[in-house]
């Protein structure tokens, strides 16, 4: 509940009508993992303004939350509607199976519960690598079967932003931090860099805006509904108003990867 709490404006006193998430559907056990998988309502009422004034994610709203049967105990969870405001659930029938693609079956645990997820081409072979970014350790495996590496990059609180910056097919590195506003990149062709673009309540934006091939730096301010770019073709920022406070921008590392 503590984390969930930081995810929701109490100005809003959502608790006064139940804030929602209810479990209302069957749950899906996998005794091989050891896992209930359970799913959660819509936020009630069902408009974000209104019971989280300030925006946030809201935890655990139409999500499907993880738990360990003999103790009840969170494993994690993935929401598939941060900050809800259109009475969206996850509480439809789970349904486990093996499934098969390309002739070839592939399921692997990989991190723990509260990592966050990092896949990225690391290498540059055209397929996306298993990684998860912890506490400023980023854990990547290029391969089913192949050793986990670890790379120290970032510190507790980055934003873990992987991408190709610098255009050579190969993902790098990075992280935004939202205290300063920095960004910090290894670039696998141009080496470190650094860069001050944006500032503490910012969201890292997840794109590739100029269409010149290289991953851009960008933010996504909640506070004024702008997106402010620095395009990596032309070295030249700029700003567009698009959306409201509270938005969640869909091209943000956050919502991509349910931070």
């Amino acid at each position: 509940m503590a984390r969930a709490a930081k995810t929701w404006d109490p100005s809003g006193k959502y608790w006064e009508a139940g804030g929602g998430g209810t479990a209302w559907d069957s749950f899906a056990f996998d005794p091989e993992l050891n896992l209930m998988y359970v799913g959660t309502g819509n936020g009630s009422p069902w408009s974000h303004k209104a019971r989280s004034p300030k925006g946030g994610d809201n935890l655990y709203l139409g999500s499907v939350v993880a738990l360990n049967p003999d103790t009840g105990k969170y494993v994690w969870h993935y929401q598939e509607t941060p900050g809800d405001n259109w009475d969206y659930t996850s509480t439809q029938s789970m349904i486990l199976a093996n499934v098969t693609l390309g002739g070839n079956l592939f399921a692997r645990q990989f991190g723990l519960g509260t990592d966050k997820p990092v896949p990225e081409d690391y290498n540059g072979d055209g397929r996306t690598d298993l990684g998860v970014y912890r506490d400023g350790i980023w854990y990547v495996s290029f391969c089913p079967g192949c050793p986990t590496i670890a790379i120290p990059f970032g510190l507790p609180g980055d934003i873990p932003t992987p991408a190709d910056y610098d255009g050579d097919g190969i993902g790098d590195v990075a992280v935004f931090r939202p205290s300063s506003g920095i960004w910090y990149v290894e670039g696998s062709a141009v080496g470190f860099f650094a860069r001050q673009f944006g500032q503490k309540g910012d969201d890292p934006l997840d794109g590739d805006f100029d269409g010149d091939g290289k991953h851009d730096i960008g933010v996504w301010r909640p506070a004024d509904g702008n997106f402010y770019i620095f395009q990596s073709g032309t070295g030249n920022p700029f700003g567009i108003h698009f959306g409201q406070m509270g938005d969640v921008p869909i091209p943000s590392f956050r919502a991509r990867n349910h931070y």
